[in-house]
C-alpha cells in the first residue's frame, strides 16, 4: 500500500471519530434540561477528536434552536 493510503484511511478513521450534533450517546453529543419555564442548561460533551470550538458551536446551536423552537427570540 503506498503512504498516501495509510494518510488517507487515517484521516477517514480520524473524522469517523469526531462527536457529531447528536442527542448524547457514548460518543457524545448534546442534553439540554428546563430548569424554569423560560431557562434551560444546555451542554455538549465532546470526545478526544471533538475540538473545543466545534463543542462550543454545538452547544449554541443547541441553545439557538430552543430558543425558536419555544417562541423566543434570545438566548
Amino acid at each position: 500500500m503506498k503512504p498516501s493510503s495509510y494518510f488517507f484511511l487515517s484521516f477517514i478513521f480520524l473524522a469517523s471519530c469526531a462527536t457529531e450534533y447528536q442527542s448524547s450517546s457514548f460518543t457524545g453529543g448534546y442534553t439540554d434540561k428546563m430548569t424554569g419555564k423560560n431557562t434551560a442548561v444546555v451542554d455538549f460533551a465532546a470526545n478526544e477528536f471533538t475540538s473545543a470550538s466545534t463543542a462550543r458551536d454545538y452547544a449554541f446551536r443547541l441553545a439557538a434552536e430552543l430558543t425558536l423552537e419555544r417562541g423566543y427570540d434570545y438566548f
